[in-house]
């Protein structure tokens, strides 16, 4: 019997318990009708080189700005703009430019490109930078080959990275950084028409697009971070599709005739345990394990989101280094409340958790059930909300000073499908990562030793060793792994791509 989730949540308070591309052959859409779909998060700005926050311009502007290797699918790296050759020591991948690709600004792409694109994001993206750290530099060989020259080997570079977002640096040259900024040019499918910052961007297809001119022809990208006003739009007619669809209204939609849609992607909405301050209660390990029993995971899958999210311990089954012997720790409030006991905090203690808004699909009902949950053993969870660059604020300053860290958080970690395992361990977790609030230096050299092993084989069991002492020290507590739902009209088709952050491919839309 399926739950009503205000019940579910109403009983715990209660209780105090529980690509391929589509050519112009298939059928575009009108000229004069643009297709209309809806993002869920609003960006800052349009420029993929400069933002701070990826996910929230990635979704739109991936369609303008391609990076220089593409996602297959399933998420895995693949030639789009160039193919690569790995040198066999590991410090050196040489890129081979495809021939005859084309900016929308008319300039060929060339290895210069490259190069600029690469130095543009290492100056103002720290995100990218800290990926980048084993870069040395970027040789321009000749026209159409780049090479990434390296201090040491790294899988960063290659599944993290993904090179960099190409952009034209003859096109910048000519208009300045602040037109530049203001209306990118890329190679993607698709060419900038308008952007009207908080409201739309508009986009146009671009007939000279190397893998061929897509079917929807004109597009208005629209930015609705309410859930249930995407929702409404999409049930009036108004638009033609949604991204990040409420799991609670899938199977309403799905009732209604509308097409649904699921990519596995990041992130895994987990609690984010902080290391550093040893008067918080859970730098006890038994605090830790008993925040960690004191959770149904379970039921905020299957009772809060219809059971559309999955549920990883870290890792998921196709990933390399995944181990079927780490399981979610089980739900047993009663070993919660024994091991807070043993603590020392049978009467339980009272704590702040901090959550993100504005950017995933269930963050703030996730962080609701988990107050509930631990509060039926006594942990007494008040919650504090930060929007996305409030959130990176606190988090860059309070990482900096572990040892005063009085939080512990409710995050979309990067663990399954963000990239490479490896990747994702070292961005989330090594110590020295602005992002980590976990610190364990033995981890940290597994990680690293990881990072520099190009063997998938080698690269697996230091993972599983990395994975098997984060998950023993209760690192992080992972509750669910992110299905990004796309729910559009019947005669409404898209072939979406699994892995990393949820993008909206308008070249793998056709309307019939």
């Amino acid at each position: 019997m399926k739950i009503a989730r205000r019940t579910f949540l109403a009983g715990l308070a209660a209780s105090g318990a529980a690509t391929a591309l589509p050519g112009m052959s298939r059928r575009a859409v009108a000229a004069d009708k643009p297709f209309v779909a809806v993002l869920s998060q609003n960006p800052d700005t349009i420029d993929l080189t400069s933002a701070t926050n990826a996910p929230s311009v990635a979704p739109a502007m991936e369609n303008v700005n391609e990076p220089l290797i593409g996602r297959d699918a399933h998420g895995q790296p693949t030639p789009t703009l160039a193919t690569w050759e790995i040198a066999p020591d590991g410090k050196a991948i040489t890129f081979h430019l495809r021939k005859g690709v084309k900016f929308h600004s008319g300039d060929d792409f060339t290895a210069a490109d490259v190069a600029f694109s690469v130095e543009r994001m290492l100056a103002k993206v720290p995100t990218y930078k800290r990926n980048m750290a084993k870069l040395d530099r970027v040789e321009v060989v000749d026209p159409l080959t780049a090479r990434f020259v390296l201090k040491a080997p790294s899988v960063d570079i290659i599944y993290g990275a993904r090179g960099a977002y190409i952009v034209s640096k003859a096109y910048y040259d000519r208009v300045g950084d602040k037109t530049f900024a203001a209306k990118p040019v890329g190679t993607g499918p698709y060419k900038l028409v308008d952007h009207q910052i908080g409201q739309h961007i508009d986009l146009a297809a671009f007939d000279g697009y190397w893998g061929g001119a897509p079917a929807v022809r004109q597009a208005r990208l629209r930015f609705i971070t309410e859930e249930s006003t995407r929702v409404a739009a999409l049930q009036s007619g108004e638009v033609d599709l949604i991204m990040n669809t409420p799991f609670d209204r899938v199977a309403g939609l799905k009732k209604a005739d509308f097409h649904i849609v699921g990519a596995d992607v990041h992130p895994t909405t987990s609690v984010q345990i902080t290391f550093g301050n040893p008067k918080m209660p859970w730098s006890d390990l038994k605090v830790r394990q008993a925040m960690a029993y004191a959770i149904d995971d379970k039921a905020i899958v299957d009772k809060l989101f219809d059971g559309i999210p999955k549920h990883y311990a870290l890792f998921a089954p196709h990933e390399v280094g995944y181990d079927p012997s780490i399981e979610p720790y089980p739900y047993d409030p009663a070993k919660a409340k024994a091991l807070l006991k043993e603590a020392g905090h049978p009467g339980g203690f009272d704590m702040r958790l901090v959550y993100w808004t504005g950017n995933y699909v269930g963050m703030r009902q996730t962080a609701e059930a988990v107050t509930l949950f631990w509060q039926a053993v006594g942990i007494r969870a008040k919650l504090d909300a930060y929007d996305p660059p409030h959130m990176m604020q606190l988090m860059r300053s309070s990482f900096a000073k572990r040892d005063t860290i009085d939080f512990v958080l409710l995050s979309p970690l990067p663990l399954a499908n963000f990239a490479d395992p490896a990747y994702a361990l070292n961005f989330a977790f090594s110590s020295h990562s602005p992002f980590s609030a976990y610190v364990n230096h033995a981890f940290d050299g597994i990680v690293a030793e990881a990072d520099a092993t190009l063997d998938n084989d080698k690269r697996a069991a230091l993972v599983r060793q990395a994975s098997k002492l984060l998950h023993g020290d209760v690192g992080c507590i992972p509750l669910w792994n992110n299905v990004s739902v796309f729910a559009m009209k019947p005669n409404v088709k898209l072939t979406p791509i699994d892995g990393g952050i949820a993008l909206l491919p308008l070249k793998g839309v056709t309307v019939g």
